[in-house]
């Protein structure tokens, strides 16, 4: 049971009550019970019209909620019917119990239903404070989405101006596919992270060749964009086109055809068939073993 009532002090002095905190608890609890508007109850399935300052009950069960002899009951609401305090109305198995001059006790229903009003309203402010919060997420997660989505237009680019200068396949269209990998890598590195990546591709000499077709569908993968950003195709054009310890000078002509039969000499004898071309962790392994072998058995510069 929600809400409040007014209770006079007053009433305790009352001849009925004096004396007796038994009847005047009976009391209370009555007027507690009591409809604030009008309603209905059910008795076995009949609908029981309950008007505004009354509540169905019967001798029993007052007795049952107060704690109160039936006598102590019985004899408050003969007491109380004399005075014009209450009026009841005896039915097969129940009665109807009406507090008189409710509204006047109460101060009116408008008044009355300030206890009820109040915890209304602060379920109410509840309730808009919860929807506050979430049209502030909702705004918040919009904003964001906008923001991904400048990034993500920004990255496209970027790209594009890299792959014109690099001479790498130049994109036609922002596709869904290609705008949710760029987003993701975005969210991961940042547009700075993916302004550096390009910058590292770039100096890369095996960009756009056999060994790294650098599409931006390519790069914007996850394996292959950390991979770029850590250096693993990273490749200095002054170097030889293999990577050499040291950073070693592009080799002569004559240099670079004995170095070739020497990789291939190396292939094969590390499994692969005669023509087959190495893979990129092979190419710095067998570049490795040239070098060394220049320094010790005078293979031409």
């Amino acid at each position: 049971m929600k809400g409040w009532i007014s209770i006079s002090r007053s009433g305790q002095d009352h001849p009925i009550f004096h004396k007796r905190h038994d009847r005047w608890y009976l009391w209370t609890w009555m007027v507690a019970q009591a409809a604030w508007t009008d309603t209905h109850q059910f008795y076995f399935g009949k609908k029981i019209p309950i008007k505004r300052g009354q509540f169905m009950t019967s001798y029993r069960q007052i007795s049952e909620a107060t704690g109160c002899g039936l006598q102590v009951v019985r004899t408050l609401l003969k007491l109380t019917q004399d005075q014009h305090r209450t009026n009841t109305e005896a039915n097969t198995g129940y009665m109807i119990v009406a507090i008189c001059n409710f509204d006047v006790y109460q101060g009116g229903s408008e008044t009355a239903n300030t206890g009820e009003n109040e915890e209304l309203n602060e379920t109410n402010t509840l309730k808009k404070k919860k929807k506050l919060k979430k049209k502030d997420s909702c705004q918040l997660a919009e904003a964001i989405r906008r923001d991904l989505k400048t990034k993500v237009s920004q990255a496209y680019d970027e790209y594009k101006k890299a792959a014109e200068k690099c001479g790498w396949p130049v994109p036609q269209a922002l596709t869904e596919k290609r705008s949710k990998a760029i987003g993701a890598r975005i969210k991961e590195s940042g547009i700075d992270g993916w302004n550096r990546m390009l910058t590292i591709a770039a100096s890369g000499e095996w960009m756009g060749t056999r060994d790294g077709p650098a599409t931006i569908d390519w790069l914007a993968n996850a394996s292959n964009f950390q991979k770029v950003i850590e250096g693993n195709y990273q490749h200095d054009r002054s170097a030889s086109r293999f990577h050499i310890k040291g950073g070693k000078p592009a080799p002569t002509p004559e240099g670079e055809a004995a170095a070739q039969r020497v990789i291939e000499w190396l292939g094969i004898k590390n499994g692969l068939r005669v023509g087959q071309k190495p893979n990129r962790q092979q190419e710095v392994e067998f570049s490795n073993e040239l070098a060394e072998m220049r320094e010790s058995d005078g293979i031409p510069k």
